[in-house]
């Protein structure tokens, strides 16, 4: 019986006009836009060696006490599936001898027609092409029987409905991802022959593998949400509207509209006030510092019974004020060691502060859009090729390694002495400039594992709501009254 009906379904759908017209759009959106990606990939990654080569033949030995060594993040190989997060991700970091990274973003990577119609990838052609391409495939598939009366005929035999049901729902699936599968893999045909990517790797294909798997477990739950509607309507006009009002709910309306929900329900600073209030932190502790240190300079002088005159001139010109000058310099490196610490610790507590309710709104932005089965999508994707919700904080893990890196193999090398505005260098014995070289900066993407327990919940997710649309659509096809 399965077998008979799940066959009648496949041949009765590849009949259908919209198959053909699936399969043309298929083979043509699918592939182009993955070739387009990856053109888009290799021109970033050559920018990304030609900045990085540059950089390194100009400062390769540039190893002063104030240097800012810069460290750059490589793009990800997958961004060619989803592009995700990669606009506000920075591109490189600046290190600082006061412990404090500065991130730098290049705002001229994208042309504006990019930035004003909008980047089209593969998790792009799969939320907003083929998840329509799928209701559409099914929103008529019990509705039309129903308006034609067939369906009473079908259901009056000994048939269950659960049976007829799910075999709708096997037959025309299997019948939609033929042509699916088979631009999915053109695309991968066309990527593997780019110079930069080995597709069919260790490394790419088990991703890659489960990407591929991750959609198709979403366009079979967009099309159990169609036969689902299909079976709450008597008349195909009807199941038309129905699903292009739930098309437009769950992939426009939802994910859309909740971070601007969760905005007004959780308000935070914008990131223009934040970076007032960060400077504002810093001229202060810079000024604290300036008082403390003249503070110390004065009765350095006066401990030592110098006169006043020398605390004018560099150097002092009595033995009192050179005795001053000595005592000054032993206490200003404890005093300009605890105030840089505390400069840095409560910038950084400032920036993890903000960026707490940063992480709070998204959650709450999150947790509304995955009322959406197309967030949960977009997440699980975009966490896999690098570019989800988590791979800011990445960023900034690798950022605050560098920085560590490099104050071990440059600044903790250096001590420095401030007097009446003028810097004085002290080197460790035997200290030799020629043999510091400047750290290079190893970016760490998360592992395969890592992506997988992040996106474990969204993958549930997608599971429960087709569970929930065949669950809703047998429901009403139990109740359905043959007479």
């Amino acid at each position: 019986m399965w077998h008979t009906l799940i066959i009648k379904e496949i041949k009765q759908t590849f009949l259908e006009t919209s198959s053909v017209v699936l399969a043309l759009l298929c083979l043509l959106i699918i592939p182009l836009t993955l070739y387009v990606g990856t053109k888009d990939y290799e021109s970033r990654r050559q920018s990304y060696l030609s900045e990085y080569q540059a950089y390194r033949s100009r400062h390769d030995k540039d190893v002063g006490a104030h240097v800012g060594v810069h460290g750059f993040r490589p793009p990800a190989p997958l961004s060619i599936f989803c592009g995700g997060v990669t606009p506000l991700i920075p591109d490189k970091v600046v290190t600082s001898r006061s412990g404090l990274y500065r991130p730098i973003k290049e705002t001229n990577t994208d042309s504006p027609h990019a930035l004003l119609l909008g980047k089209v990838d593969y998790t792009y052609c799969l939320t907003y092409v083929v998840s329509l391409a799928a209701l559409t495939f099914t929103f008529g598939c019990i509705s039309m029987e129903k308006e034609s009366g067939s369906l009473s005929l079908v259901t009056a035999n000994s048939i269950p409905r659960s049976v007829l049901l799910l075999s709708k729902v096997i037959g025309r699936y299997i019948a939609f991802i033929v042509p699916l599968l088979l631009s999915v893999t053109l695309g991968l045909v066309i990527i593997n022959h780019s110079p930069l990517i080995s597709v069919f790797s260790v490394e790419m294909m088990p991703t890659i593998g489960i990407i591929v798997c991750v959609s198709l477990l979403f366009v079979l739950c967009m099309m159990c949400l169609g036969i689902c509607v299909s079976t709450w309507t008597h008349y195909s006009i009807n199941s038309m509207v129905v699903v292009f009002l739930v098309w437009t709910v769950m992939i426009l309306a939802i994910p859309k509209l909740s971070p601007r929900i969760a905005r007004a329900l959780c308000p935070i600073d914008s990131s223009t006030t934040f970076r007032i209030k960060r400077t504002m932190l810093a001229e202060d502790q810079h000024n604290a510092f300036v008082k403390a240190r003249e503070a110390l300079k004065e009765a350095c002088f006066a401990e030592c019974g110098a006169p006043n005159e020398d605390l004018l001139i560099l150097p002092p010109q009595t033995e009192k004020g050179k005795k001053a000058i000595e005592l000054y310099d032993q206490r200003i490196i404890p005093l300009t060691q605890t105030y840089q610490n505390q400069k840095a610790r409560k910038l950084k507590q400032l920036d993890q502060n903000y960026l707490n309710q940063q992480k709070a709104q998204n959650r709450l932005a999150l947790g509304l859009a995955r009322l959406s089965p197309v967030t949960c999508f977009i997440c699980t994707v975009s966490e896999l090729c690098k570019t989800g919700m988590h791979e800011p904080d990445n960023f900034n893990d690798n950022a605050q390694r560098f920085q560590d890196q490099v104050k071990k193999a440059i600044y903790d090398q250096y001590t420095l002495r401030e007097y009446k505005g003028s810097i004085m260098y002290i080197y460790p014995e035997g200290f030799n400039r020629d043999l510091i070289k400047v750290p290079e900066m190893s970016y760490r993407y998360p592992r395969l594992a890592q992506s997988l327990e992040r996106v474990g919940f969204d993958i549930l997710l997608l599971v429960l709501y087709m569970v929930l649309f065949c669950g809703v659509g047998l429901i009403k096809m139990n109740r359905y009254d043959v007479r």
